[in-house]
């Protein structure tokens, strides 16, 4: 017969443990290891924007250097020296690589399984010289986030500043410095032969010989909140983990991140109680077991419902006990970020199905009394006292002014429970066999591509082998293929049609991330075409997108038209840009953003081409846009131009001399889209032509006369 206990928790949240990651610092310096000094963040001058200073009191706020962040990411080097700009000094930390996942990881959601996520590097370490801090940071393409503790500093965190539309402001914050109250509430469950079992158990241990690997399920609203992006929504909760995850290797405790399912439609649970949530999701995988130790529920829910967990769940999983819940609050509040909260919640739900009660249970000491006494005693026995350093992962001492320090860890007996409960652990592995390969892939380009084929070769550090795959936008990769050179010649693709090309590095059980490009192949676009972005006519353009498509025209004396019907961007952070030549290096026609129709747009390049270059950020999309493309012949002809024509300067500012070795008539000057700006009339050799009433940009100029014409670019400056 179970008995329930449904207890209270409103914290505030915190990081850190003893000293296995500083012995493990040490161990690098002791062997002379490199640690490459990185700086990505450059503290801003100015006051503390008032919605900031409000909820952080005596943040430093910060710019985001995106290419060193790209660089940490792309070479991932064993160690980083990371320096942090706070308050009026820089934080210097020491950090090695880690694995968070465990072997066979992947990242699912509720109609796929094992989708494209693409982890991020992540650190942790100390604060350089002090062996009882702990930290932990991770990186991805273009954002960080981290948590350094310390005993001085509590708990300081560094994160995007929420509600910015740029990827670069940062805000730098110790989260005892909140005015906020965090409502966070927790709730155990355990039976009686459990509860017993802990009292008895004496074992003494430092490290635990098993691993406990990990499920998470996150709901709808959490996804909607990362901007509808599941790979926004794993950035966030690898970043958790890696905390996580680093306060349980500092307390001698092996866990791993074994998959995680997002759910991007609206999911099945609701309840105003957290102990509804937790039985809903076991009673899910009652009779089809996730793939992890123990599972954990991640979600936004309305009225502060906290979180719930069984206590010694582990191992349960034939009773559906091997679950817990956490109601989110990180992401409700729209400046600053909160996921110091979550790490905690995270880290105490899982605490509790590892086998560790509150610190206020009358559990401990050996003789039934509490560790503390930041809150009500769980159970008949006298109060504890209240740690003046500061309490633990599994305490409330944020309710009595303390704080929950990081740096503190688990605390002795906690941990010690938890790794003598792992250890005697029937159903788990002695390791988790966690991924160690690493994306050597520095950069891929496309060599050739025709509509019905494409070359692409890459840069490496290693000689190989490599596995690549390619599949039609939006789909899954199918087939992988092995390949022992860095490149690949890809045949019998559909014309006009967007692909995703993906190459890694080969590793055991495939687990080094792919870098990927997407593109489009070309086709006969004097034949008449549709243009569109990779969602087609239908659908929403995705998030965080760059696509680059040069259309040429496949007819000789021939120059591209496009004629837009539809245009639907997010106005001022989605853009569309048209480039007159065949690259991107082409002069500019225009950039546009919003929903009114642009062009018609006529190519007045040498070879006739347009380059279109979008861009979409990370958190609204729309429908895109549709243009019909086609040919223009060109304006004049080898048999018939004039001989001797000369124009200069070429650019000019003002005025533009044009002579030829026969009498010109008339001189005509057009604008990108081939609309008539001047009309000139002419009878002589020479003529001046003023086109300083014009803007910057590339116009073409007709000469002709006798029945002939020839026509040239000019730049106007």
């Amino acid at each position: 017969m179970k008995k329930i206990m449904l207890l209270l928790l409103i914290f505030s949240i915190p990081m850190i443990g003893q000293h296995k990651v500083a012995g493990k610092i040490k161990l690098l310096n002791e062997r002379r290891t490199k640690f490459v000094p990185f700086s990505p963040l450059v503290k801003s001058q100015g006051n503390v924007p008032t919605v900031i200073d409000d909820i952080a009191k005596g943040a430093t706020i910060a710019q985001l250097d995106l290419q060193l962040v790209k660089q940490i990411v792309s070479a991932a080097p064993e160690a980083i020296e990371l320096s942090i700009p706070y308050e009026n000094e820089v934080v210097v930390t020491q950090l090695y690589r880690v694995e968070l996942l465990a072997s066979g990881f992947h990242a699912d959601t509720e109609s796929q399984v094992n989708t494209d996520y693409r982890p991020g590097v992540y650190y942790r370490g100390i604060e350089k010289g002090d062996e009882n801090s702990l930290a932990s940071f991770s990186f991805f393409e273009d954002e960080m986030s981290g948590i350094i503790s310390s005993s001085d500093k509590g708990n300081v965190v560094t994160g995007h500043v929420k509600g910015e539309r740029n990827k670069t402001s940062y805000v730098v914050y110790a989260d005892t410095s909140l005015t906020i109250q965090n409502n966070f509430g927790c709730a155990t469950s355990l039976s009686d032969n459990n509860r017993n079992l802990r009292l008895n158990a004496t074992e003494s241990v430092t490290d635990t010989n098993h691993c406990a690997t990990v499920y998470f399920e996150i709901d709808n609203d959490i996804f909607l909140a990362n901007g509808s992006s599941q790979q926004a929504t794993g950035n966030w909760l690898t970043s958790i983990f890696n905390n996580t995850q680093t306060l349980y290797e500092n307390d001698g405790i092996t866990v791993s991140l074994k998959s995680f399912m997002v759910w991007t439609v609206p999911d099945p649970y609701s309840s105003a109680e957290a102990s509804d949530y937790v039985v809903a999701f076991g009673t899910r995988y009652f009779f089809q077991d996730f793939d992890g130790d123990v599972g954990q529920l991640l979600g936004i829910d309305p009225g502060d419902l906290g979180g719930v967990a069984f206590i010694e769940g582990l191992c349960q999983n034939s009773q559906g006990l091997n679950v817990s819940y956490v109601d989110i609050d990180d992401l409700s509040f729209l400046s600053v970020p909160l996921y110091s909260w979550s790490v905690h919640a995270v880290t105490h739900e899982l605490g509790h199905l590892f086998g560790s009660p509150h610190t206020h249970d009358c559990a401990w000491n050996g003789n039934n009394t509490p560790i503390d006494g930041c809150f009500t005693n769980e159970g008949a026995c006298a109060p504890g006292p209240i740690p003046a350093q500061g309490g633990t992962i599994m305490s409330y001492c944020h309710l009595q002014g303390v704080g929950v320090n990081f740096a503190n860890g688990f605390g002795p007996q906690p941990s010690q429970r938890i790794q003598n409960f792992i250890n005697n652990a029937s159903c788990l592995g002695t390791t988790c066999a966690a991924v160690s390969c690493h994306n050597y892939i520095t950069s891929v380009s496309r060599e050739s591509m025709s509509p019905e084929s494409v070359h692409f070769s890459w840069a490496d550090e290693t000689s190989g082998p490599w596995q690549y795959s390619i599949q039609p936008y939006n789909m899954t990769a199918s087939d992988w293929q092995d390949v022992s050179v860095p490149s690949a010649m890809l045949e019998g693709l559909s014309p006009n049609t967007y692909y995703t090309f993906k190459v890694r590095n080969m590793c055991p059980d495939n687990g080094a991330t792919a870098e990927q490009v997407l593109f489009a192949t070309d086709a006969d676009w004097c034949a008449g075409q549709v243009f569109t972005g990779p969602n087609g006519t239908t659908g929403f353009y995705g998030l965080n997108q760059h696509v680059i498509r040069t259309i040429a025209p496949t007819n000789p004396n021939s120059r591209i038209k496009a004629q837009f019907s539809s245009f639907f961007l997010e106005t001022g952070f989605d853009f569309f840009t048209v480039y007159d030549g065949d690259s991107t290096d082409a002069p500019v026609i225009g950039q546009f953003t919003g929903t009114s129709i642009p062009g018609p747009f006529v190519s007045t390049a040498d070879n006739g081409a347009l380059t279109f270059e979008f861009t979409s950020d990370d958190q609204v999309n729309s429908l895109g846009w549709v243009a019909n493309i086609s040919c223009e012949s060109t304006l004049g002809t080898d048999e018939n131009s004039f001989s001797g024509l000369v124009y200069y300067p070429n650019p000019t500012t003002s005025q533009l001399t044009v002579s030829a070795s026969e009498s010109m008539e008339n001189i005509t000057v057009y604008n990108a889209l081939g609309q008539v700006l001047l009309q000139q009339k002419v009878s002589a050799t020479q003529a001046m032509v003023d086109l300083s009433p014009f803007s910057t940009g590339v116009y073409l100029l007709k000469v002709s006369g006798s029945g002939k014409s020839s026509n040239f670019n000019i730049v106007k400056q």
